[in-house]
């Protein structure tokens, strides 16, 4: 309590703005902490209850490090305590990055246009092909107890004129059905036949010929729209990928921007004779 009432009195005389000395607040063998160092770690606006708390809190942390410091000195040998290359090879690495992340940030052009990243993908097919059948779908799931309406749905269904898709999607928002539209997304064909009655095989030639295929599960009459399709093997459509071939544009770009830098500083520092190989 004595440390803590300590440390509440030396709070209040700087919050109150006194600047005369530096207090020694705490000794742990040769080392000391004085109160210019809690005052870098201890918010001003505190009170001083909580200043003080945090305060005894950091001076207990504090003497608790330099024992364990202390501790090491007397047991790692002194050969093993030159950590000056370690140091020196660490803080080259940090302004190494630091350098370059300022660079690319300056000047790394972050543009990607669609045509780049096609022409990635066209170029690098073997990386994107595809492990599955995917497509791009829309399906209903009707309840239709009366077969003469059944038969017309499915056959203005069939048909996929204009009229004949408004008139199912007529009867189902009348109805209260919700259409699945997974038209702007790809779907893994194994997916959908998790999602749905399918029997299919899971086979290109059969999604190249079924584009409007209906299935009967039970009393629901399932009415899906095939509008496009990939087969297992090839190339992965760009907005599945889109993400992944950004970055990796972005990185070439990167490491291309940084060789460049490396090599014309290199080639500026020999022209200047800065640097010579002996």
């Amino acid at each position: 309590m004595l440390v803590f009432a300590v440390l509440a009195a030396l709070v209040v005389g700087c919050v109150d703005g006194d600047e005369g000395g530096d207090p020694v607040v705490a000794t742990a063998y040769d080392e000391r902490l004085h109160w210019s160092d809690l005052r870098q770690v201890i918010p001003m606006d505190l009170d001083p209850v909580d200043s003080a708390a945090m305060a005894s809190a950091y001076v207990t942390s504090w003497l608790q490090q330099q024992v364990v410091l202390h501790k090491a000195e007397e047991n790692i040998a002194e050969a093993d305590k030159d950590f000056a290359p370690k140091l020196r090879d660490y803080r080259n690495s940090l302004l190494l990055f630091a350098y370059e992340q300022e660079l690319v940030n300056q000047k790394l052009d972050t543009v990607v246009t669609i045509g780049t990243m096609e022409a990635y993908l066209e170029a690098n097919k073997v990386d994107f092909e595809l492990q599955e059948n995917i497509a791009r779908v829309r399906w209903l799931k009707l309840n239709v107890s009366d077969d003469r309406t059944r038969r017309k749905l499915q056959k203005a269904f069939e048909r996929g004129g204009p009229e004949d898709m408004r008139e199912v999607e007529l009867w189902a928002a009348q109805n209260g059905v919700t259409i699945n539209d997974r038209s702007d997304t790809w779907t893994a064909w194994s997916d959908l036949r998790g999602e749905l009655p399918i029997t299919l095989q899971d086979r290109a030639d059969l999604l190249e010929r079924d584009q409007r295929q209906v299935f009967q599960d039970g009393d629901q009459l399932i009415l899906m729209e095939v509008l496009e399709h990939r087969a297992k093997g090839t190339l992965s459509p760009l907005p599945m990928v889109e993400q992944d071939v950004r970055a990796i544009v972005l990185n070439q770009r990167k490491l291309q921007l940084l060789e460049r830098m490396r090599q014309d500083l290199y080639r500026e520092a020999l022209d200047r004779q800065d640097i010579r190989i002996h």
